[in-house]
């Protein structure tokens, strides 16, 4: 029939158009994870606080690389070179707390 007549229209069918759903959304307690992989068992029995001052999400990557390194490998530091060393902050802050100490 339209290729007899380009013209005619061609009737609605009743719900034949489907509208799309909203896309799903992660939810709430998942967009808060952090950016390091800690398996489940760990996060329950160990007290994270002893290895960083920061949350992974405000570390740069060179420090969650280390981070990662740390964990892996409680001696991976000590195969850093001094001058790396002294240009850590933690080093910085405890040089000047030294230097207050002294008379």
């Amino acid at each position: 029939k339209k290729m007899k007549d380009p013209e005619s229209r061609v009737p609605y069918i009743p719900f034949q158009a489907r509208i799309k759903k909203a896309p799903r959304r992660r939810p709430k307690y998942l967009t808060n994870m952090p950016s390091v992989y800690i398996p489940a068992h760990m996060q329950q029995n160990e007290d994270f606080s002893q290895w960083h001052e920061k949350l992974p999400d405000e570390m740069t990557r060179d420090e969650i690389a280390d981070f990662e390194a740390l964990m892996k490998d409680q001696d991976v530091f000590a195969h850093k070179d001094l001058e790396w060393k002294k240009k850590q902050p933690q080093y910085i802050m405890v040089k000047k707390e030294m230097v207050k100490l002294q008379p």
